[in-house]
């Protein structure tokens, strides 16, 4: 890539001669031709307004069928969720059934320790 690049520094800069864009423009330009005029069937415009509804009414179905999957997945997540913390909420009402004598000491002890820490707080 060095070796292009320095054989191109070495060729002298070209300018191109005056008119030389002109008759570019001139050799390439397609406004001076005439174009053939193409009559539009009316059956081709049928056909193409026909698929483009076509395409629009699948991409309906298609989106309404993708919600619906959607929907259906976000409930049935919603319902085992809920299961889910019914059965967290027994299982931690039995637990604190059976232990019951355990519970009523740790509550008597936990307000016992914040009422002492109140009267700490007036005191100081």
């Amino acid at each position: 890539m060095q070796r292009l690049e320095d054989a191109l520094e070495r060729q002298p800069p070209w300018d191109p001669p005056l008119g030389f864009v002109r008759r570019v423009v001139a050799l390439t330009s397609v406004a001076g031709q005439q174009w053939p005029v193409r009559e539009r069937s009316r059956r081709g415009g049928l056909l193409r307004a026909a698929a483009a509804g076509l395409a629009a009414a699948t991409g309906a179905y298609v989106i309404a069928f993708l919600l619906s999957v959607l929907a259906a997945t976000v409930i049935q997540e919603t319902l085992t969720a809920i299961d889910s913390y019914a059965a967290f909420v027994e299982l931690m009402t039995r637990v604190v059934a059976a232990r019951a004598l355990h519970v009523a000491w740790l509550s008597a002890a936990m307000s016992l320790s914040f009422a002492a820490s109140l009267v700490h707080r007036v005191r100081a």
